[in-house]
């Protein structure tokens, strides 16, 4: 508050032209002096300006010295930290280059000392391990030994006590048991097989079996468990016509022109007896039967197909046909030991029909060879094949087993059908089938099939 008082004040002097200024200690006031120079005047004392302005010019040069010596110490202050940064940076710099280089040859020396040591270690325990493994080499060696010695002894023992001698010529142990009886070790149980006709030959068996034991009583017999003797084995012949069997009685395979039939040898007559003895499947096979009855060699075809083996004889080429116009009649089939067959499904028809042609099919099925008990009845809505059920089972083949003659409905049976009557047909295609007839009683052609029921391997070939 003062100094803005004097400032004022002295502005006013300057443009008044008062000589001097008294205050009284709070307030000043200026008054021109006698001699035209301006004084201050404070209370107690008189001081003069020009004193004041001098004494500030001089305060303020020595301000402007100390600036300007800061300054030059401020810029040689920053010099000398430059120059220290540097020296610092370059030093550490150095440092640190030293530093590393030590730790890389510290590091080198470290990774040498340790591949030394890791060799040394290496090849110590490579030495330990091999003195090791030779001390165990050793005891395995000894303990081996002394295992041979007593199962060497054991065998010894149990051979002269409970073991067989080497099984009869021929005869061989069972898989299971060939490791120990190729080491000598045949144990009581053990079963033994041969082969009759490596052994025997051709039409021969061995007798009294092609299976021994060996015993507790150390023999071998044909009862596992009771033996007074050692089994005395023979050869004996089969049956004539026989060239393999394992009884006098019973027969397993027979010479050429014959089959198996309940294990005997005979003439086949049927197909499924071919079957049998090993005609392929999916085939037409033109083959000579001997009729079941008279015995009359007859030319047949085995239509194989699915594993069924179908037996078709047309009767005109083998011993006549007989007419016929109802199932519970006699036929030509019948007199033969055969039957009037139907076709067992498509295929049996369709190769049927590939086998013989069209023609000869046309000619040999003007009736379907199916019936039923009872006249009358409409099946439009039947698909005529066997059905095992219901309205549309009613129909059948003689033997009760499969019959065939299209997939698909058909305008007939439509009701005028006769009881036991062959169902008469008109047309015929490899396709679809048959197209067919019930009214009236016709009668058969003089021309048909026979056939047996064993075609899938169920039933006698003559159907009984």
């Amino acid at each position: 508050m003062k100094a803005a008082a004097l400032a004022l004040a002295l502005a006013a002097v300057a443009m008044a032209q008062k000589p001097k200024i008294a205050t009284d200690g709070a307030n000043m006031v200026l008054y021109p002096p006698r001699n035209g120079g301006v004084q201050f005047m404070e209370k107690g004392a008189n001081v003069a300006v020009a004193d004041l302005l001098a004494k500030d010019a001089a305060q303020q040069e020595q301000l402007d010295s100390v600036d300007e010596r800061f300054a030059n110490f401020s810029t040689a202050t920053d010099k000398q930290l430059g120059e220290l940064q540097t020296t610092l940076d370059d030093t550490l710099s150095k440092s640190v280059a030293s530093l590393q280089t030590k730790m890389d040859t510290m590091s080198k020396d470290t990774k040498t000392k340790m591949e030394a040591l890791s060799k040394d270690t290496k090849t110590k325990m490579d030495l330990a391990t091999g003195v090791v493994t030779k001390a165990l080499e050793g005891v395995r060696s000894e303990l081996k030994s002394g295992l041979s010695k007593t199962e060497t002894s054991v065998d010894a023992k149990l051979k002269a006590s409970m073991y067989c001698k080497t099984a009869p010529k021929n005869f061989a142990p069972e898989a299971s048991a060939a490791a120990d009886y190729k080491a000598g070790r045949v144990y009581p149980g053990m079963k033994f097989t041969a082969d009759s006709k490596k052994a025997c030959g051709k039409g021969s068996f061995l007798f009294p079996s092609t299976t021994l034991y060996c015993t507790t009583q150390k023999r071998f017999c044909t009862n596992p468990t009771y033996c007074p003797s050692d089994a005395k084995l023979s050869c004996k012949k089969c049956f004539t016509g026989c060239d393999e069997c394992k009884t006098a009685t019973t027969c397993d395979k027979c010479g050429s022109g014959m089959v198996v039939s309940k294990g005997k040898c005979v003439k086949p007559s049927s197909c499924w007896q071919l079957k049998q003895a090993g005609y392929s499947d999916n085939k037409v096979h033109n083959v000579k039967l001997t009729s079941p009855k008279k015995s009359k060699t007859v030319d047949a075809r085995c239509v194989m197909e699915g594993g069924r083996a179908h037996t078709m004889i047309p009767c005109h080429t083998s011993f006549g046909c007989r007419r016929f116009h109802r199932f519970n009649q006699g036929n030509s089939c019948k007199d033969y030991g055969y039957e009037v067959t139907p076709f067992r499904n498509r295929k049996h028809f369709q190769m049927a029909w590939d086998s013989y042609g069209y023609s000869f099919i046309r000619s040999m099925t003007p009736s379907m060879h199916i019936y039923k008990t009872s006249g009358g009845g409409g099946y439009t809505n039947c698909p005529m094949r066997k059905h095992s059920s219901g309205h549309c089972g009613q129909w059948r083949a003689y033997d009760g087993k499969d019959w065939w003659a299209r997939d698909t409905r058909y305008s007939e049976p439509n009701g005028d059908y006769s009881a036991w009557c062959n169902l008469d047909t008109y047309g015929w295609s490899r396709n679809e089938g048959f197209r067919f007839n019930d009214g009236g009683c016709y009668h058969s052609n003089s021309r048909y099939f026979c056939g047996t029921a064993d075609y899938d391997g169920k039933g006698a070939p003559n159907g009984n």
